[in-house]
C-alpha cells in the first residue's frame, strides 16, 4: 500500500459541458481544484472542444501562476484531448510534464481552457475520472476566471452508473 492510498480514499467521476453564451464569444475556462488537504489524482480526463479553438490542460497555482503543461492542441474544429496520453499523438500535442500518475497537489488547480477563438454556443465538455486522498467530497468546479463568465454556464451532465444516472459520483 503506497502512503496516498488511505482509507478515504475514493474514485470521483463527473461530466461537465460549459457553454459560452456571450455573441462576442470568448475564452472558456475551467479550474477544478480539491477541498483543504486533499490530493487529486488524474485518473483520466477527456476533453472535447466543438469549435474550432486550440485546448490547453495545465496545473496552476492558488494565485493562477501557470504550472506544468499536461497537453496542448493547436486550434482544429472539433479537437478532444486525453489524459493520461501514451506517446506522441500525431496532432500537434506538446507536454511539459509526464502525464501518467498526475497528482494536482492542495492549492492547486487542474485547469482546461478553450482559447479566446471562442464564439457564442462554443461548448467545452469535460470527462473526467479522479483519484481522491485525503477526503471523501467532490472537487470543486468553477468558470470564474472565463472571459465573458456571466454568460458561460457550467452543467453536470449525466453519467450512467449501473441501473442510475448521476451528475458526478464518488465510488468507494
Amino acid at each position: 500500500m503506497s502512503s496516498l492510498q488511505q482509507e478515504n480514499t475514493v474514485i470521483y467521476q463527473a461530466r461537465r459541458v460549459a457553454t459560452q453564451a456571450n455573441a462576442a464569444g470568448g475564452k472558456i475556462i475551467i479550474d477544478i481544484n480539491g477541498n483543504p488537504g486533499q490530493i487529486m489524482r488524474i485518473v483520466s480526463l477527456l476533453a472535447y472542444n466543438s469549435g474550432t479553438n486550440t485546448l490547453n490542460i495545465m496545473i496552476v497555482d492558488e494565485d493562477w501562476g501557470s504550472g506544468p503543461r499536461c497537453g496542448y492542441l493547436a486550434s482544429a474544429a472539433g479537437n478532444s484531448m486525453a489524459l493520461p496520453s501514451i506517446g506522441s499523438p500525431a496532432t500537434a500535442t506538446s507536454n511539459s510534464i509526464d502525464t501518467n500518475n498526475l497528482l494536482i497537489a492542495p492549492g492547486q488547480y487542474l485547469s482546461i481552457q478553450q482559447s479566446e477563438a471562442g464564439i457564442q454556443n462554443d461548448t467545452l465538455t469535460v470527462y473526467l475520472t479522479l483519484e481522491l486522498f485525503n477526503s471523501r467530497t467532490a472537487p470543486n468546479w468553477s468558470i470564474i476566471r472565463s472571459t465573458n463568465a456571466g454568460n458561460v454556464t457550467l452543467a453536470a451532465s449525466t453519467i450512467s452508473a449501473g441501473n442510475t444516472t448521476v451528475a458526478g459520483r464518488i465510488i468507494v
